[in-house]
């Protein structure tokens, strides 16, 4: 694997020449100059580039790509997911649900990465919260997810060449890990947290263990995207034509598929449009997953995986508090998961 670029100021014309070249998009010519329009995120700096070429370059080359490179001080990683994802999972299927990848490569000695996506801008726009106003809009991004979970659902690649395929001990790994930082996140919440919920977030990470039976041995397990918030879909313009993309796929790993609809729909929707939306939609994805062949999966196995799910999802808050994001981040995501927890009813699955 190539090592990674980590300045913008690498991406020059004769680097992206080489890249189309070997990806056959460009059998000649060259590119001659590199327009970059670039800003950072929290993890990573990224840029859109816009290519000019050399006169007599072969037809149809890409004129604008999408670069993203690590920041060199960024607390959350993940470039080793993305970089597996662009590398390895895209290219086993037929239509990955992500822009075409022409480059990536990542440093385990550094953490830094980079990758070189297709500018899907002209065709897409991002996802956001207007998307929540109805299913017609909705709907296709969570078919987008049922069709990748659908396409990975036990696959005999999980856990050999593809992600880790969790057991029972790193799953009690993954408790006692958050049980070791609770304590600090409590004492950070203080008197916000009422005692009632400060009880129910001790005994539900406690219980988790109990209800990932199925997941440590192995059944109903998929890829997930792992950060499956609607701000990393693309959606088309034209949904005859195009279909919906998933962008970010840092923490990429194998798990519960219902755990992205949890992730997407707890922590981020108003509790009012929750209500009224999350049923349909996880109804929708079952009827997805079925349709595109997962077997001796029922209605009931997902509403069951949903609500762990959610009870999961509640440390969503804490690891943001551990990775020294602002209250303002974490408090309201706390706040809507706990709603939804109480109105999924979920302690119920904690006495069982």
């Amino acid at each position: 694997m190539n090592d990674p670029i980590t300045d913008l100021m690498q991406a020059t014309p004769n680097w992206i020449t080489g890249i189309l070249r070997k990806r056959g998009c460009l059998s000649n010519g060259r590119v001659i100059s590199v327009r970059k329009r670039s800003w950072t995120t929290i993890t990573s700096i990224v840029s859109h580039l816009k290519l000019d070429y050399s006169a007599g370059t072969s037809a149809s080359p890409p004129m604008r790509l999408f670069l993203k490179i690590s920041r060199p001080e960024a607390r959350l990683g993940g470039g080793k997911g993305e970089v597996e994802f662009y590398t390895k999972i895209a290219n086993a299927m037929d239509d990955p649900p992500s822009p075409r990848c022409f480059d990536a490569a990542y440093s385990p000695e550094t953490g830094q990465y980079h990758v070189l996506l297709e500018d899907v801008t002209h065709t897409h726009f991002r996802a956001g919260p207007s998307l929540l106003a109805s299913e017609r809009l909705c709907g296709p991004v969570i078919d987008c997810l049922g069709r990748f979970h659908a396409f990975w659902w036990e696959h005999p690649r999980l856990g050999k060449d593809v992600g880790e395929v969790p057991t029972h001990k790193s799953l009690g790994d993954y408790v006692s890990e958050i049980e070791r930082i609770l304590p600090g996140f409590l004492g950070q919440a203080g008197d916000r947290l009422q005692v009632d919920v400060r009880t129910l977030l001790r005994q539900a990470f406690s219980s988790l263990p109990g209800l990932w039976k199925r997941l440590g041995e192995g059944k109903g397990i998929t890829l997930t995207h792992g950060d499956a918030h609607l701000a990393n879909f693309l959606y088309p313009h034209n949904p005859r034509k195009d279909s919906v993309r998933m962008i970010d796929w840092q923490f990429c790993n194998v798990g519960l598929g219902a755990n992205d609809l949890a992730f997407m729909i707890a922590p981020h929707w108003a509790p009012n449009r929750r209500r009224s939306l999350s049923g349909r939609f996880i109804r929708r994805y079952h009827r997805e997953l079925v349709k595109r062949g997962v077997e001796n999966y029922s209605w009931d196995d997902c509403w069951y995986d949903y609500r762990v799910s959610v009870i999961d999802n509640l440390y969503l808050p804490v690891w943001q508090w551990k990775a020294r994001m602002p209250l303002d981040i974490w408090w309201p995501n706390l706040k809507r998961v706990v709603r939804a927890f109480k109105d999924l009813r979920c302690a119920e699955l904690l006495q069982s």
